[in-house]
């Protein structure tokens, strides 16, 4: 179903166009939560079961609960580093390697419809090859952590762990990823369509979350609110939302949807926006007060937690090689990176495994060898002089003095650094890359494709260089879930086939040793060993490199309409989560109307 949708200023003017039917629908910008920065091209489709494609605003997506549409057992706050208790009633229990979880009675899906054990037995068996044969969607994870599901009674269900990938942990990040469908409406699809029914649009998006699908075209998606919707009885938010309406605008890319949102047609901003201070300044209320906010007041602004590196495919000749991937690293002008690139919303940069944010408890930052192996990233001169005797010592030798240094075979070369394109910061990262390389005598160049094109490309190892956000979204898993992700080796496809983890295909088997023991040690002590001993084999062998501390999510908000934003100055346990990203979704439940039209 299509819609031809039209914005006039304060009201969203949307005429619905299909055979027969000609209507027009006002959408109050008053009642509007708008967005920009979540949804980069029309919506493929609104299926949570669906494998890749651009899924639609609010749909749940692999990593990254949105909990607009579709709910989960849990959502995960990385401000207290629990899970909590979304559709469940409280804390799963363990015992024996069964994970219990009780749910809330009074859980609805938005046709009215009670939601029960079965239900979320569905929405956790549908995953499974062996019950659903050949289906195939984005929670492959289910089968390889969760043995089987069984039903206890309506409010009860028993998660049996798998012996051969115990990890309850991972079991646990489950309960925060997978959305819970109505097996009423879900069941009967399989019936009809098989393997299929992963392609299907989804229209009509019956689940339990607090929005609907209201509106969708090439231009703008709206959700709509639930009026019946279940949490807001006390046993959850206690209210419904402010916001009547929830849209999101298709932007060609960051400068689009900056603009945009300097016009006062974004409430919450989702992308990178440089020099949010301008417009600070820029927009201000009728008592000279500044309408926009981040989650910190002063630099850096948003809270951090991504680290975007340079992920080098060690298959590529000269790549393949530690000494220009240490020269690589050290060409880097982190100064320029963050103050230009990232117009200092970022920490300073702390070379470490990945994240000092989530491993900084349990490396031992004392460990003389790991120091070793570290450098100094204010240093650029000087990293620049050790990475060129680095690399004269290694025999890579400028042949034709034509600025350019040859492979040890005397072959030439050129190295592509990828991004996205319209990614604003990420491209003048990678400028910034290019241009250190060039100092050393390294032939990178940059290439900015399609978003389609770029994640097509990393995951099947087709790349020499990518940018890429190695840092998994918060979960109950972390920092294992991170090591994980980035360098273990068992179970990642061949280059050519696709993998959603270590696309560089990088592996030793030291580090998939290391990642199987830090899975259930429960000891600090032992933990801050193993993730050291983790630490200095990266160092060594450098398959990322990072490039910045990154937010979060930036979380830019327009308040002229709509005030009470989560805030990161004060006691807040609320999590930046844009109001609908894991336990952000809270964040949702502060808003109130300013009553301006």
């Amino acid at each position: 179903m299509k819609r031809t949708v039209g914005l006039l200023l304060a009201l969203v003017m949307v005429a619905t166009m299909m055979p027969g039917l000609a209507e027009e629908v006002i959408i109050p910008r008053h009642e509007t939560l708008t967005y920009n920065g979540q949804s980069w091209g029309t919506a493929s489709s609104y299926n949570p079961l669906e494998a890749g494609g651009n899924l639609g605003f609010g749909t749940i997506v692999p990593n990254n609960p949105r909990l607009f549409v579709y709910e989960t057992l849990y959502m995960y706050n990385m401000i207290t580093g629990e899970n909590e208790p979304l559709i469940a009633l409280e804390a799963p229990v363990l015992e024996d390697g069964v994970l219990t979880v009780k749910l809330k009675e009074n859980v609805t899906f938005n046709d009215g419809v009670p939601m029960t054990a079965k239900d979320v037995k569905f929405s956790f068996d549908v995953h499974n090859p062996e019950l659903f044969k050949d289906i195939i969607t984005p929670y492959a994870d289910v089968t390889v952590y969760i043995a089987s599901v069984e039903v206890v009674d309506d409010y009860t269900v028993k998660f049996v762990c798998s012996q051969d990938n115990y990890n309850p942990l991972m079991v646990e990040t489950l309960f925060g990823m997978t959305p819970i469908l109505p097996e009423h409406i879900w069941q009967p699809r399989w019936d009809e369509h098989g393997p299929a029914m992963t392609k299907l649009f989804n229209e009509d998006t019956v689940g339990t979350g607090a929005y609907k699908l209201y509106l969708n075209d090439d231009a703008r998606q709206v959700l709509i609110r639930v009026e019946d919707y279940w949490g807001q009885a006390d046993n959850m938010f206690g209210k419904l939302a402010a916001p009547k309406y929830v849209m999101h605008e298709l932007y060609q890319n960051n400068d689009a949807g900056n603009i945009a949102f300097g016009e006062g047609r974004v409430d919450i901003a989702q992308q990178f926006m440089p020099s949010v201070w301008e417009y600070q300044e820029r927009m201000k209320d009728e008592n000279g007060q500044p309408l926009v906010k981040t989650y910190f007041s002063e630099k850096p602004y948003h809270l951090g937690w991504s680290m975007p590196s340079m992920r080098i495919n060690q298959n590529r000749p000269g790549l393949d090689d530690y000494v220009v991937r240490k020269a690589l690293a050290l060409s880097l002008d982190y100064e320029a990176i963050g103050t230009n690139a990232m117009s200092g919303y970022t920490n300073d940069m702390i070379l470490c495994y990945m994240n000092a944010y989530i491993f900084g408890d349990y490396i031992d930052w004392d460990d003389e060898e790991m120091q070793a192996l570290m450098w100094d990233t204010t240093a650029l001169d000087a990293n620049l002089e050790e990475a060129n005797r680095l690399l004269d010592e290694a025999g890579y030798v400028d042949v034709d003095n034509d600025g350019i240094r040859e492979l040890k075979d005397g072959s030439k070369y050129e190295w592509k650094a990828m991004c996205p394109a319209g990614w604003s910061d990420w491209n003048m990262t990678l400028d910034s890359l290019a241009e250190g390389a060039k100092k050393i005598g390294l032939n990178v160049v940059t290439y900015f494709p399609e978003a389609a094109t770029y994640t097509t490309e990393i995951a099947h190892g087709n790349f020499d260089i990518a940018m890429q956000g190695v840092t998994p979204p918060p979960s109950m898993s972390m920092p294992w879930r991170g090591a994980f992700n980035m360098m273990y080796s068992k179970g990642v496809t061949p280059i050519g086939e696709f993998t959603n983890r270590n696309q560089s295909r990088f592996k030793n088997d030291r580090i998939d040793e290391l990642v199987e023991l830090t899975m259930l040690e429960t000891d600090p002590d032992i933990l801050k060993e193993y993730y050291t001993e983790i630490n200095k084999i990266w160092l060594s062998e450098l398959p990322t490199v990072p490039f910045m501390y990154r937010p979060y999510v930036f979380q830019t908000t327009y308040t002229y309409y709509w005030t009470g934003f989560a805030s990161g100055d004060g006691e807040t346990k609320i999590m930046p989560g844009i109001c609908y990203d894991s336990a952000g979704l809270r964040e949702l439940y502060l808003l109130e109307p300013t009553g301006r039209q």
